[in-house]
């Protein structure tokens, strides 16, 4: 029920279980458990899955496709071969040989093919055998007879099929360039669309979803021209420029699949690739490295570089750590991929995610801070591109998440809060204000309160579940439900029950106060590259989540264990920059990219679930909104560079 392009697949009943009784079980059992749905057409009942997105996110199911990748190639050619040579009116000369016959017999499992590729294998093996035959009476027939009459025979084949061949490159040909010419519209549209979305322009959503239906042309020309050249290639095994026209196409494909962000695609489609690029040609062309600039300054920084590789449970680790020199570096090549850059001087380190495209040209330039220039608890993050948005499919991407399609953006330097803003460091706001004032600044929720008592101190009220918690200096919350992380000092919590417009004013007071120059809300496009970096991942250390990454509703399980956090916690999700606190706990405020009054909060919370935490996951809230799920971190401009 998965195409080799890993889409769904539409089957009859007949198709899928034959007579097998087990297979008709365990077919209904998938419909019961509503992994396959039935649909009526015109031609009768067909199954299919029920959402493609299983086909990424069931792991059983990944782990099967990735097991039988040779197989499910095999199969596709199988399929291919059996519907031409059924269309074709089931010739002799559209039938498999003895090469491809016995790759199907140590990568197939005929019992579970559909008849009409068992009967396209019956009737092969049948006619190998007959081929031998034919040989061993050659040997004992009149041998000049047999010949004259064998040989007009094959030359009149030869030429039927030659002509098969030539229609079937026809018809590849002209796909295409029907592929190429909707490629360059959709290189237009895309360009046109992103413009819009950081532009903050109307028309955007529109313009990419007519992006998203000239994709869906393009591949649907590229798999019409595949499937001809594989129908040539069936009934001329040995045409060398199918095979290459096959390759320059598989490739062009991939690379769709790439601007796609379609990993798993691209892996198929390259696989695939491998077969027929026999020089290894597009494979050069695939990994050619791009040129990396460095004019950092001062001069005499020192470079590390490391590669971000997929580990075990999706988890993103550095490899192939080494030194790339001092800058300036004048030009160094860097293979295709995603990297870490640390730069040290002075005992300063500033770290740089950078993501390599092949033939790419660049130039990394910022002024690296004095020592001692960056507060404590606070991170540089330097001017530099990254990738914004989700590249999920669009049943989710806009409705769901509220992200823009995923696309390289660029941000200036930044400093960005290590941790969210704790309850403490906004006590310390509240005592510099006027009484009146800090009435108006104090964190407020149904699940929270924070109040002034009668000796001068704090006291915070917080709910769990049914009960309610007094909290003072002094007075740790104990989360009684919990088996571990059960005490914590409430003053190291992030402070929530503020609104954007409270964050707002305590960011003005610490850039007024001297404390943080320049502090303010971060920006949507600041918060994200501070989350992940440069690359696609979905959370700020990879792309799969566990429990103990952060503070979500999977970390303690049960609504009675669930709360705020302190921040720093040992073991929690930190982004390529080194910040922390990004993975629930606290939604925290961002302001909205070229959208005045609206506002958005990011990270997801200690009750979220792991598609809300997300790094491109926003919710849209007004500017006075406020509850116990929401804080704030602060970024601030640099004060040594313009």
């Amino acid at each position: 029920l998965v195409t080799i392009e890993d889409t769904r697949a539409n089957l009859t009943a007949d198709e899928l279980v034959g007579e097998s009784e087990e297979a008709r079980a365990a077919l209904e059992a998938l419909v019961r458990a509503r992994l396959l749905v039935i649909r009526e057409t015109a031609d009768g009942i067909i199954y299919e899955i029920a959402h493609e997105a299983l086909i990424g996110g069931w792991g059983t199911l990944r782990s099967w496709l990735d097991e039988e990748r040779e197989g499910r190639i095999l199969l596709h050619s199988l399929e291919t071969a059996a519907s031409e040579w059924e269309r074709l009116g089931k010739p002799r000369d559209a039938l498999w040989g003895t090469a491809a016959l016995t790759r199907a017999s140590l990568y197939l499992d005929e019992s579970s093919l559909r008849p009409r590729e068992r009967e396209f294998l019956s009737a092969s093996r049948r006619a190998v055998a007959r081929g031998r035959q034919l040989r061993r009476a050659a040997l004992v027939a009149i041998p000049l007879v047999l010949g004259s009459v064998y040989g007009v025979v094959k030359i009149n084949e030869y030429r039927a099929v030659q002509a098969k061949v030539e229609e079937r490159f026809a018809d590849a040909n002209a796909a295409l360039d029907e592929a190429r010419s909707s490629m360059e519209s959709l290189r237009r549209e895309r360009h046109d669309a992103f413009r819009r979305f950081d532009a903050h322009e109307s028309g955007a959503e529109e313009s990419w979803a007519k992006a998203v239906e000239l994709s869906a042309d393009v591949d649907r020309h590229y798999k019409d021209t595949l499937r001809e050249l594989e129908a040539a290639l069936i009934l001329d095994p040995d045409r060398d420029d199918a095979r290459e026209l096959l390759a320059e196409t598989l490739y062009e494909r991939a690379l769709l699949a790439e601007q796609e962000h379609d990993p798993r695609r691209v892996e198929e489609l390259r696989e695939r690739l491998g077969i027929y690029d026999m020089d290894e040609a597009y494979a050069r062309r695939w990994s050619a490295p791009g040129l990396v600039r460095v004019a950092v300054r001062p001069r005499g920084a020192v470079v590390d570089i490391a590669k971000y590789e997929q580990g075990e449970g999706d988890v993103l680790r550095l490899v192939d750590e080494r030194t790339l020199g001092e800058t300036p570096i004048d030009r160094a090549e860097v293979s295709p991929g995603s990297y870490l850059l640390t730069f040290s001087y002075d005992g300063v380190a500033v770290r740089y995610p950078l993501v390599v495209e092949r033939d790419d040209e660049l130039e990394i330039s910022f002024d690296m801070p004095p020592k001692d220039a960056v507060p404590g608890g606070y991170i540089y993050v330097p001017p530099g591109r990254f990738l914004f948005g989700s590249a999920d499919d669009e049943t989710l991407r806009q409705p769901f998440y509220y992200a823009q399609p995923l696309h390289q953006v660029s941000t200036g330097g930044f400093l960005v809060g290590k941790n969210e803003v704790t309850v403490s460091q906004w006590i310390e706001y509240l005592e510099s204000l006027a009484p009146a004032e800090q009435d108006e600044a104090l964190p407020q929720s149904e699940q929270l309160s924070l109040r002034r008592i009668a000796d001068g101190g704090w006291e915070m009220r917080f709910l769990v579940g049914d009960k309610e918690h007094l909290l003072r200096r002094g007075v740790n919350m104990v989360y009684e439900a919990r088996e571990r992380s059960r005490e914590h000092d409430w003053l190291k919590w992030p402070v929530t029950g503020v609104s954007f417009l409270q964050a707002r004013d305590y960011a003005s007071w610490l850039a007024s106060s001297g404390r943080l120059p320049g502090a303010r809300i971060c920006t949507e496009w600041e918060w994200e590259r501070a989350s992940r970096g440069a690359d696609a991942r979905r959370y700020p250390h990879g792309d799969k989540l566990a429990p103990s990454d952060g503070n979500y509703d999977r970390t303690y399980r049960i609504a009675e264990a669930n709360g705020p956090d302190e921040v720093g916690g040992e073991g929690r999700a930190r982004s390529p920059f080194g910040v922390e606190d990004l993975v629930g706990n606290a939604y925290e405020w961002t302001s909205l990219e070229g959208k005045d009054g609206e506002v958005g909060a990011r990270g997801g919370a200690f009750f979220s679930d792991p598609s809300n935490v997300v790094v491109y996951n926003k919710s849209i809230v007004p500017e006075s909104f406020r509850d116990a799920q929401t804080g704030v971190r602060i970024c601030a401009s640099p004060t040594w560079a313009p």
